[in-house]
């Protein structure tokens, strides 16, 4: 029986100044690239429902996981679980953040 591999995404470091530029994003996109160049199945993440502060919100946010095409798996009182099949690579879309 094979089971599903699956990688889990849990923070982004970026330094203030670089915040709000879409890096955690292009960083995001890059960790999707290298899931499905590992053999992952599926990549998923934990951000939470809402924005709390800068501090309790390095998991990044609702809207840049929907972004990507995670999908919404389960929620908690406080925390939202997204996954995402992994069939695509995101490398010309990960291009042009950095371009």
């Amino acid at each position: 029986m094979r089971y599903n591999k699956v990688k889990s995404v849990f923070c982004f470091a970026v330094a203030p100044k670089m915040r709000k530029k879409g890096i955690a994003k292009a960083l995001l996109a890059h960790a999707c690239s290298d899931a499905k160049a590992e053999g992952f199945d599926f990549i998923e993440a934990y951000p939470n429902k809402a924005f709390v502060n800068t501090e309790d919100d390095f998991m990044g946010s609702v809207n840049m996981y929907e972004e990507l095409g995670f999908t919404d798996c389960y929620e908690t009182e406080n925390k939202k679980s997204y996954e995402k099949e992994i069939i695509i690579i995101f490398s010309d879309f990960f291009n042009s953040l950095i371009a």
